[in-house]
């Protein structure tokens, strides 16, 4: 996958890139003048990460247009401004996500690698106890040996999602915050309790055994 980064100021991007680089995704930079450069120049690209450094009302169109054009290809925003009104007028007329600084680049790239892989949906598969867990992301379901057996409410399913592509690895609390919930809105570790206890509820109804254990003082495994 060919990932780039668009943005005006080559120095600020080279910042991006090693902290994008730090959590495993490799990219290129491209220098852009959102004013007055056209979209279609750098559509050949896989996906896209643009910077922007205290946007402007020509930054909303630029990103606009891209994502209109690009409607099948992962396109995040990173924003490095104080002012609210135009982070808020982003949200409003672009459909993509948005992060503002300081970023949270670990939270970035593991959202931008499954937004990726979203393009044609996926499903999740793993043995467990000698069944066999599928998890659709198209149907936001999990199957068990072939069977659909629950609907998942969202963070439920992101959860699962976590736990499964981490089994057999101690996930800690934090690493579930910055995964699964938006670094903008974190809560405290009791919110990851609450949906943990949830889903394990939920699964045992269905599986007839705990397959999340709890690491105490640290975080969770699911087995």
């Amino acid at each position: 996958m060919l990932s780039a980064i668009i943005a005006s100021d080559y120095v600020s991007a080279l910042s991006v890139q090693r902290g994008l680089h730090n959590s495993h995704l490799k990219t290129l930079i491209y220098k852009a003048d959102f004013a007055n450069d056209s979209v279609n120049n750098f559509l050949y690209n896989d996906g896209f990460l643009i910077y922007l450094n205290d946007p402007e009302d020509y930054h909303i169109d630029f990103c606009k247009r891209f994502k209109d054009l690009s409607p099948d290809k992962n396109v995040f925003i990173l924003v490095n401004t104080e002012n609210l009104k135009i982070v808020n007028e982003l949200k409003e007329y672009v459909d993509t996500p948005i992060f503002l600084s300081p970023f949270n680049y670990r939270q970035i790239v593991f959202l931008y690698k499954r937004g990726l892989s979203v393009v044609s949906p996926p499903t999740l598969t793993c043995q467990v106890n000698r069944k066999t867990l599928k998890l659709d992301h198209s149907s936001r379901q999990l199957y068990i040996d072939g069977d659909p057996q629950m609907d998942l409410v969202n963070k439920e399913f992101l959860l699962l999602e976590f736990l499964l592509s981490n089994q057999g690895k101690v996930v800690s609390k934090v690493d579930i915050l910055e995964s699964v919930w938006d670094r903008n809105l974190l809560g405290s570790t009791a919110t990851i309790e609450v949906h943990v206890s949830r889903l394990r509820k939920k699964l045992r109804n269905r599986l007839f055994f705990d397959p999340i254990k709890t690491i105490p003082c640290v975080g969770y495994i699911f087995e």
